[in-house]
């Protein structure tokens, strides 16, 4: 009587994804050896004296206010606390503002109603003179 034999069971092993796996690992630990001498590289950083800003004094700063004529969009001005006529007085209070202080800022105020020109013209007068800072104020509403 012949016995009916079973074949052999053939044993594949697939190496595909160990060999996926090995690449991955060896990919990433290139990149971070790389990664590992950029952060020992070394750096001469620079450092702080203080943890604050720098301390602007008062002299360094100086207020432009325009505020409308009654009836007119020509405004008046006040360099600091000292009201002037026109844009050439302005322009010889500021150059006396930078004389003494070769640092300063204008702070410009100016009211919603003035035309822009008439600021331009007081921003231009700054430039001229080198004052090279210029804040505009604005009011913040909510």
């Amino acid at each position: 009587m012949i016995v009916p034999t079973k074949k052999p069971i053939e044993i594949q092993l697939n190496l595909t994804p160990m060999i996926d796996l090995i690449m991955n690992l060896l990919i990433f630990f290139m990149l971070v050896s790389q990664m590992s001498v950029v952060e020992r590289t070394a750096v001469d950083l620079p450092q702080v004296s203080q943890g604050r800003a720098p301390i602007i004094k008062p002299e360094d700063k100086v207020a432009v206010t325009m505020k409308s004529k009654p009836g007119t969009d020509v405004p008046t001005y006040q360099v600091g606390a000292v009201g002037v006529d026109d844009l050439a007085e302005v322009s010889r209070r500021l150059m006396q503002v930078k004389a003494a202080s070769p640092a300063v800022e204008m702070v410009l105020r100016a009211e919603k109603t003035i035309p822009y020109r008439y600021i331009r013209e007081v921003m231009q007068a700054a430039g001229r003179l080198g004052i090279r800072t210029v804040e505009i104020s604005v009011n913040m509403s909510g």
